[in-house]
């Protein structure tokens, strides 16, 4: 079986973000949806503003910000850079 999957464009990412972004403004959405195209750490930015109603421009402006990281890389960059470290760290024997 093979499974193809398509990227979304930006122009659909743009409006899947707003769209969650009002949707947890208003109060119409609990949560940022998943397998909509927003990575983990724009999610997360954007459910850090569930419940808040007062003093969210902050939190507003960081869910932008990681958005547009989404956008120009800089997430998928931290998360290789992660991963390589992972793999240059030596294994840790046991013994039994």
């Amino acid at each position: 079986m093979t499974l193809l999957l398509e990227l979304p464009s930006e122009t659909v990412l743009r409006n899947t973000f707003e769209r969650a972004l009002t949707g947890i403004l208003d109060g119409s959405m609990a949560a940022a949806p998943e397998c909509n195209g927003l990575d983990e750490q724009t999610r997360a930015a954007l459910n850090a503003l569930v419940g808040v109603k007062t003093r969210r421009a902050s939190k507003i402006l960081a869910a932008r910000t990681e958005f547009v990281r989404q956008l120009d890389g800089t997430h998928l960059e931290q998360s290789h850079a992660d991963w390589a470290a992972l793999v240059r760290r030596p294994m840790r024997t046991v013994s039994i």
